[in-house]
């Protein structure tokens, strides 16, 4: 007499707000002792199923966890259900996709410039906030080392203010990593204030950090308006194979609070809601996802129906709970 396991995987996914972070879709369970006519099939001991999923937002190295349980609301996320393997992810190389700047505001927001000028940058293929080097034009580093650029000189620290109009954005600081193609918002100094609005930078549905300068400025991270080209550089200190990203101006668009320079060179004035930026979802690295076999095994017999779900190994910090359904 056989003894039959009831498997069950059904087609369901997960998807969050934060478009960078972990999802894992399309998920299979394919066997030679299935009918696929349905998402159910029988099986007995010895017999082996094989199970597949796509994903996006995941590191290379990283694992996709696969559990079972009888319980079909269980949360392996919690330590529930039974671990039966882990498909390993191998990701392209974060230095494919570097590092960018979107615009950054020349003219800080009243009450008080330069305390608030920032600069907003894409992440690139991803990276840990420790390598993104701001390096300010030489005419605004001076010879204080609070003047200093950030990432080579002054470090980051988790925003001492909020991110206003944006609430679901994500405080970076030392270590924190930032996934790819996210928005990334940084205060040029430690004594900035809350002013500008982000709301706009919010619904272009980014994934958006905010870090800020641990240092307080004595100089003004961007010249107001020059009357000599100045140049602005992002990079990423992980990835030599990158090109820096770099803005070179003169002048400025109004000479008044709120005069921002775009990534491409281009001049404007949002007053206190923060530059407009471009932003397309879209993870620019290729993630695989190894499947896993699973052989059903003698403990799991009268037992049933079972429910198979997975989860990412690790989460990144600040991203929601992830698993196939």
């Amino acid at each position: 007499m056989r003894n039959y396991i009831l498997l069950l995987c059904l087609s369901a996914f997960a998807t969050f707000s934060s478009a960078q972070c972990p999802t894992l879709t399309n998920e299979n369970l394919s066997s030679s002792f299935c009918n696929f006519d349905i998402t159910a099939c029988d099986l007995c001991v010895g017999d082996d199923i094989d199970l597949t999923v796509e994903g996006t937002g995941l590191l290379d190295g990283d694992c996709v966890d696969w559990y079972y349980s009888s319980d079909p609301s269980f949360d392996p996320a919690s330590g529930q259900g039974t671990f039966m393997d882990c498909g390993s992810v191998t990701s392209g190389d974060p230095c494919d996709a570097c590092v960018s700047i979107l615009a950054f505001v020349q003219h800080g927001a009243v009450p008080v410039d330069p305390t608030n000028e920032l600069i907003i940058v894409n992440s690139g293929g991803g990276l840990n906030i420790n390598d993104l080097i701001i390096d300010f034009d030489f005419n605004n580093n001076s010879f204080n080392p609070a003047d200093a650029d950030i990432g080579a000189g002054c470090a980051y620290q988790f925003p001492a203010i909020p991110l206003t109009g944006c609430p679901t954005a994500i405080p970076a600081g030392p270590g924190t990593y930032i996934p790819p193609n996210a928005i990334i918002v940084v205060y040029t100094s430690a004594d900035a204030s809350p002013v500008n609005n982000f709301a706009g930078v919010c619904g272009t549905g980014a994934p958006v950090y905010y870090t800020q300068n641990s240092c307080t400025r004595t100089l003004g991270a961007f010249t107001n308006n020059p009357s000599g080209s100045r140049t602005q550089i992002v990079e990423n200190a992980d990835c030599p194979s990158c090109t820096p990203s770099e803005v070179t101006w003169t002048g400025s668009f109004s000479n008044s609070p709120g005069d921002y320079i775009t990534g491409a060179g281009g001049l404007g004035n949002s007053g206190t809601a923060a530059p407009p930026v471009g932003w397309a979802p879209g993870n620019p690295l290729n993630v695989t996802i190894d499947p896993i076999n699973f052989t059903v095994t003698s403990d799991m017999c009268g037992g049933g129906p079972y429910y198979i779900r997975a989860i990412p190994n690790p989460m990144p910090t600040g991203c929601p709970p992830a698993a196939t359904q």
